[in-house]
């Protein structure tokens, strides 16, 4: 039998590890899959937002278990990191911890694309759809409501 924690909520809702697994696997796989799209846009293309809710849930259980092929590419991965490229004239960051992030992300999508359904995926097709679509409509007006989150706008 599985152990389960339960969390009191503010109004005394008792919610299980499950439930706040699934929704923070749920918000990971949107922001993943609106990669544009970030609540606080930085200058690069892909918004890591993805991240925030993946790094939480690596302290699961679930998270914790790791089959040989994983560990050996998180070892490729942890080389990435001290990896030092002499030819190159500076230190890219992005470049160094990109393994590491695929490795993450390939952990991450290994244990919990159980939670993706064909519904979740359409409504998120509509939601970058519908975004895209206001965007072409209505540059102006999705400058001034949606643009603070996203990197640039381009009319």
């Amino acid at each position: 039998m599985a152990k389960t924690i339960e969390f009191e909520i503010i109004f005394s809702k008792k919610i299980s590890r499950r439930k706040i697994e699934s929704f923070l696997a749920l918000i990971a796989f949107f922001f993943a899959f609106s990669p544009f799209f970030s609540p606080v846009p930085i200058g690069t293309d892909v918004q890591p937002v993805f991240l925030i809710p993946i790094l939480l849930l690596f302290f699961s259980e679930r998270m914790r278990k790791f089959s040989i092929d994983e560990i050996l590419f998180f070892g490729l991965a942890s080389l990435s990191l001290i990896y030092i490229n002499i030819d190159q004239p500076y230190f890219s960051l992005r470049k160094s911890f990109g393994l590491f992030i695929a490795f993450i992300l390939y952990h991450f999508f290994r244990k919990y694309s159980v939670f993706i359904n064909a519904k979740f995926i359409f409504w998120v097709v509509v939601f970058n759809i519908s975004a895209i679509v206001f965007h072409y409509l209505f540059p102006n007006v999705f400058a001034s409501t949606l643009g603070q989150f996203v990197r640039t706008i381009k009319y």
